[in-house]
Formats: structure tokens, sequence, C-alpha cells
């Protein structure tokens, strides 16, 4: 006999009371299988959220590392500039005094050039007043010339009228004789006079031909003077500006003198700052590898609850195989029925897939998980059909990303109004009443990515965007324009082409060879959702990259373009959260509470430099 029922008849309980018991007990039972379904949802979150944690504090601690390597050779360096700061120093000092000798020369050369200028007037002086003294003796000779003239001129007519007084005393005869002798004494003087006046009058002209001569050397002297005195001048303002320059020099070198200073006084406080950095980092690597370790036995921990939630699960199955074979009036009770909808099958939605799953084996729901195989009719009919079946089947709540479709409005209108609870992920039909709106802020994520594109692009060049022509949604839409934006604020060129939501890879060859081939110029790709980001990585790497590339969500795909070199930026949303918090958030719905209307889960962007942290090598 079982224990149970010898305790029963000993206190005299009656079959009723067993029943009831034993109901209990089942119910007990089941309890604590969804308890233990419960912990082992925790305990797989929690070892997953330890890997991540350990993965991070790893990349930190390996940073915190490198940080300190680096700053000791900050601090290497900081010492070495410390020591060209000396020299240079020096360097000043010596540079200063020269600059003041030089400024020194500069002032007594300008004192020599005054003093050449003025010796120079009066030298200028001096030849003026000998070459007015020439002009005056010329003037002087031009007078004694004519009065020669007048003297020749006596001369030969003297010579004229003694040889007619001798033709007269001839004619006289012996009474003429005396005469005649008078006559000849005065040819002769007038002879010796004429040849006098000759005289005279050559040594006259050779004497003007010397002072005309002296002239000429005087008036080209006194050019030369004159140029002589413009090249002083000129000398003398170039001396004032070369000594103003020196003065400007001097003043210049003095403030840099200064500044020196105050660098010199800087680089105590620079080399106590890197002393304090060293210690900070090598506190915090410290910090990383102590978190690392207790990280390590969380993720121990975890581990261990989850072979305790094993083996409890284990003992409660033998537990209710036993009681199985007792007939009770017991109905186990009955999860909650939730539908999580995503707006295509892509690898963008698995981290959302595997937190719903661990999520609602914590909250004890029954979820199904769907999404469409693509994009267009096709996939709007398949997001349909599951709806209606949704709405057969009396789901107690759905959180959906819905296509923008008036046929998924409707069904979800039907929903409501038919009780079921209604959480919108990324966008929402105003349509239908709804608790919450959870997921990313389009428009900003396309401001986000905007930046990021301006970042890539650098000085100059264009960007070339996709924009959807067929299977609109609203939320990429919103992304296409808050980059937009961004470019038209600072100023960017653009070039869009219209193209489909989901290419194939013939469409996004076809596309993106005619984009770059049409707009040369353009230096950055831009994807404002996954599909394309993709297709573009693709078409680089198989034509050699050319461009930069920057789009919008990052998944392990993207994550192996990053590494390879043909992806510059992604901006993340957080998908992984949408499977989690919308069920928190229907579950406060079903207990009563109030929850915002809206939920904005943020981006983050990740890079080259970073992905280390959310990706592992």
């Amino acid at each position: 006999m079982p224990l149970w029922n010898k305790r029963a008849v000993s206190s005299g309980q009656t079959e009723e009371s067993y029943k009831e018991q034993l109901q209990s007990l089942k119910q007990t039972v089941n309890n604590l299988g969804l308890v233990s379904e419960q912990f082992e949802g925790a305990a797989e979150g929690l070892t997953e959220s330890s890997d991540k944690v350990g993965h991070g504090v790893q990349v930190l601690a390996e940073g915190a590392s490198r940080q300190e390597r680096d700053v000791l050779q900050c601090r290497k360096i900081a010492e070495e500039f410390t020591a060209k700061i000396t020299d240079m120093d020096q360097e000043t000092a010596t540079m200063q005094t020269q600059v003041q000798q030089m400024q020194q020369q500069s002032d007594l050369g300008r004192q020599r050039v005054e003093h050449l200028g003025k010796t120079q007037e009066k030298l200028k002086g001096s030849m003026d007043t000998i070459t007015e003294e020439i002009r005056t003796l010329l003037d002087k000779n031009a007078k004694i010339e004519s009065v020669t003239s007048v003297l020749y001129s006596i001369a030969k007519q003297t010579n004229l009228l003694s040889l007619n007084a001798s033709i007269e005393a001839a004619r006289a005869g012996e009474a003429g004789r005396g005469f005649a002798h008078v006559a000849y004494e005065v040819r002769k003087l007038s002879e010796e006079c004429h040849k006098a006046s000759q005289s005279i009058n050559a040594s006259i002209q050779e004497i003007i031909g010397s002072l005309t001569k002296l002239k000429e050397i005087m008036e080209e002297s006194d050019a030369a003077f004159e140029a002589q005195k413009t090249a002083v001048g000129d000398t003398i303002s170039s001396f004032e500006n070369i000594n103003h320059s020196v003065k400007e020099l001097a003043e210049a070198q003095f403030f840099f003198t200064e500044r020196m200073d105050e660098v010199n006084g800087k680089k105590e406080e620079l080399l106590e700052v890197m002393e304090s950095i060293a210690t900070i980092s090598s506190q915090a690597s410290a910090s990383s590898e102590n978190v690392a370790g207790i990280t390590a036995e969380q993720k121990q921990n975890a581990s261990l609850m989850g072979h305790v939630s094993e083996r409890l699960n284990s003992e409660l199955n033998q537990l209710n195989e036993i009681l199985a074979n007792i007939p009770v009036d017991y109905a186990p009770v009955q999860r909650r029925k939730i539908a999580m909808v995503w707006d295509l099958d892509d690898p963008f939605w698995y981290p959302a897939t595997k937190q719903a799953y661990r999520t609602a084996k914590i909250l004890n729901f029954d979820i199904t998980v769907f999404a469409p195989k693509g994009r267009g009719e096709a996939g709007t009919l398949e997001m349909v059909h599951f709806l209606k079946k949704v709405l057969e089947e009396r789901y107690d709540g759905i959180c959906i990303s819905p296509i923008a479709d008036l046929r998924v409005e409707k069904l979800l209108q039907k929903m409501a109004e038919k009780g079921v609870e209604v959480i919108f992920i990324l966008s929402a039909f105003d349509s239908v009443p709804y608790r919450t709106l959870i997921g990313t802020d389009s428009y900003q994520c396309g401001r986000s990515t905007g930046e990021a594109v301006r970042e890539a692009l650098g000085a100059d060049g264009a960007v070339g965007i996709i924009k959807w022509k067929d299977n609109l949604i609203e939320t990429v839409e919103d992304r296409y324009h808050g980059v937009v934006d961004v470019l038209k604020e600072n100023r960017i060129p653009y070039y869009d082409m219209t193209g489909p939501g989901e290419p194939t890879a013939e469409e996004a060859t076809k596309l993106t060879d005619r984009l770059l081939t049409e707009h040369p110029d353009i230096s950055v790709l831009c994807a404002t959702n996954v599909g394309w980001g993709l297709a573009f990585a693709r078409y680089l790497k198989s034509k050699g990259k050319k461009v930069k590339l920057v789009t919008v969500d990052f998944t392990d795909e993207v994550g192996e373009f990053m590494k390879a070199g043909y992806v510059d930026a992604a901006i993340a949303q957080r998908p992984e959260s949408w499977g989690s918090m919308t069920l928190e958030k229907i579950e406060a719905v079903f207990e009563g509470q109030s929850i915002p209307k809206t939920i904005d889960t943020g981006t983050y962007p990740v890079t080259p430099a970073n992905i280390r942290i959310y990706v592992k090598d």
C-alpha cells in the first residue's frame, strides 16, 4: 500500500479527501514542472548572457591591456616631447639673444647709412658750388674770347692801315722815308698782336674745351649723386623695414618664449595625468580580469542550474508517470497562446525568435513564431493566411511587425474586436487598437545612418542610395528620409535610384552597375535595409571594392563582410529585445498593468573598430 494511503487510513480520511489531496498534489507537480521549465529558460538566458558578458569583458580586458601599453608608450613619447621642449626652450633663449644682436646691428647699420646720406648731401653741395663756378668761368672765358676777337680785328685793320701808309710813303719818296719806317714798325706790331691774339684765342679754346668736358663730367656726377641719393634713401628705408621686422620678430619671439614657459608648466601636468591614466588603466585591466573570472564563475553556476533543472525535470517526469496511474479529476492550467509574427523570414529576425522562445518558457506562454518566406504579394498572402488561423484558433495575444496591406489591417481589427491583445513591432496601424509599439525610431535610425555616411565620406564625393519602388514599408521609407535630410543639411550630393525592396542577385548587380556608371563621383553606397546592404556588399566583393558601404542593420553575414573590409559601418537595431520585451509587456497587460504607448529600443553603430565587442573571432 502506498505511503499516502497508509496516512489516509490511519487518519480516517475519506476517499473524497484522497482525491482532493491527489488532485492538489498533481497540480503542484504540474506547477513545479512549469517552474522547472521557467528555471531552465532563465538558466539558458543566464548562460547566454554570461557568454556575451564574458566576451565583452574579454574584449574590454584586451582593450585595457592595450590601453595600458599605449599609455606607457604615450608616457615615453611625452618624456621625449618634454626633452624636446627643453631643447627648444634653450634654442629659443639663444635665438632671442641673436635677435637682440641683430636688432642692434640693424640700428647701427641704419645710423651709418643715415650718416652717409648726410655726408653725401654735403658733397652734393660742394659739387653744386664747383659746377656753378665752372659755369661762371665759362661765361668769363666767353667774354675774353670776344675781347681777343676785337683785338684780332684791330690788329688786322692796323696791319692794313700800315700797308696803305707804306704805299703812300713810297709815293712821297724821300719825304716819306721816315713815315715808311713808322708804318713798318706799326705793321710789325700789328702782326705780333695778330699772332698773340691767335695764341690767346687758341688757349681760350683749349680752356673752354676742358671746362666743357669738366661741366659734362660734373653733370654726370650730379646724376650719379642723385641716383646715389635715391639708393641711400632706399637703403635707409630698407633698414627701417628690417628694423621694424626685427622688432616684430623680437616681440613674436618674446611671445613664443612665454608660450614655451606655459608649455613647460603644462608638461608636468601632462606627465601627472599620464601617470594617473596608467594607474587607472592598470586598475581597469585588473578589474576586467576579475570580472572575467566572476563571469566565468557565473557561467559555471548557470551551467549547474541547467543541470539541476534537467534533473528536476527528470524527477518530475517520473512523478508524473506515477500520478498518471492514479485516476483523479484534474485538468492542467492552459497556457496563453501568443502569436509572434515577423514581416520576413530573414536572419535579421533570428535573435528575436531565439529570445521569444526563451522568454515564453519563463512566462509559461505557448507561442507560435511565423514569418513569410518573401516579400510582395506572395509574402502578403502568407501573412494573411496565418492571421486567419490566429483568428480562428482564438489566440490570446499577437506581437506583430505588419506588412503594410489593407487585408492585414482588417484582420488585426477583427482580432482586437474579439479581445486579442495586440502589440506592434516597428510599425503600427492607427485603426487597430493596440497596447504598445516597440522598436526603433525609424527616422532617427535614418539620421544616424546619414551621420555614419557623412563620416565615411570625408571631405568630398557623393552618395548613392536605393529607394524602394515596391513592397513599401513605412519604417524603411522613414529611414530613407532620415538619411536624405542629413545629407541635405550637410550639402552632400546624393543620387537615388528606385529598385525592388528585396532584389535578386541579378537585379542588384544591374542596378548597382548603373548607379556607379551614371554617377562616377559616388564614393559611398548607403542601404536602408539589410537586404540591400548585403546586396551591395556582395557586389563590391565580386567587383573589387571601389567605394565605401554603410548599411542599416547588423547580422552575422554583415559582420563577415565587415571583417573582410566590404562594409564600413552598420547602424544596428536591437531585434533580440523585441522577442523578449514584447512578451514581457503582453504579460504586464494580462496582469492589468499599464505600459507605455511607444518604446524605442534605439540603435548602435558597429564599425571595424568595435566589431570585436559584438562578434566573436
